[in-house]
């Protein structure tokens, strides 16, 4: 079973302070783990360099052998809810996942299709 996940040597630092220090791990597909470790410990700038939101100041990060540094394309693959999403107050349900289908490049019409049928199922009002 190939890697779906692969860390290899990762350092992180904000400023002078050390966050994550040589970090290698992998992960096989279909299988489920979890980051422990106390407040402070690096888990949350582990999880932002994997989905590219942090930058590693050394090593490689490799999803489904796509290394997240040089390739976008990686990011169909991953999912990610941050702990304190930030959702646009202004925007309605409809809208919002309209915006979601555009930042998948989903077509117009299939995405206004779609997320009437997502309105629908969940019971949602316009």
């Amino acid at each position: 079973m190939e890697d779906l996940l692969q860390i290899k040597g990762l350092w992180r630092s904000y400023g002078g302070t050390l966050a994550v220090a040589d970090l290698s791990l992998s992960i096989k597909a279909g299988k489920i783990h979890g980051l422990l470790g106390p407040n402070g410990a690096g888990k949350t700038t582990v999880v932002k360099c994997i989905v590219g939101l942090l930058k590693p100041d050394k090593g490689e990060i490799l999803v489904n052998g796509i290394e997240v540094t040089s390739s976008e394309s990686y990011k169909s693959l991953i999912g990610y809810l941050p702990e304190d999403p930030a959702l646009p107050e202004y925007l309605t349900v409809e809208e919002f996942l309209g915006y979601l289908a555009r930042l998948r490049s989903v077509k117009p019409q299939e995405a206004k299709l779609r997320v009437g049928e997502l309105m629908e199922i969940f019971n949602l009002t316009r």
